[in-house]
């Protein structure tokens, strides 16, 4: 038995029936995911979480902080330079999301 390789998003770009639409919104979605269970884990651990996600095909920076002590500062001032501009996604962001 073959085990098989590549991950969802690479599998849907190969496939002839996948939409560009459906990869992004898919890519979107876990992007979301991730977030969330980063602030979850922050706040049910007390830990300080810094998430950082950068995709390839258009070279987007989303960064996730959920800091409390600042020790996390230095990766948003590093990346400020960064273009395309990183989006800073903050706890207040997760609990009152933009509808």
């Amino acid at each position: 038995m073959q085990t098989q390789t590549g991950t969802l998003c690479q599998k849907l770009q190969k496939s002839p029936r996948a939409s560009k639409k459906l990869i992004r919104q898919r890519r979107n979605r876990r992007k979301t995911s991730l977030i969330k269970k980063s602030f979850e884990y922050s706040t049910m651990c007390d830990a300080d979480v810094c998430l950082g996600i950068r995709i390839r095909e258009s070279g987007r920076v989303y960064i996730f902080s959920a800091d409390t002590t600042g020790f996390w500062a230095f990766v948003g001032a590093q990346l400020d330079s960064y273009y395309p501009t990183p989006d800073q996604i903050t706890e207040k962001d997760i609990i009152s999301p933009k509808n």
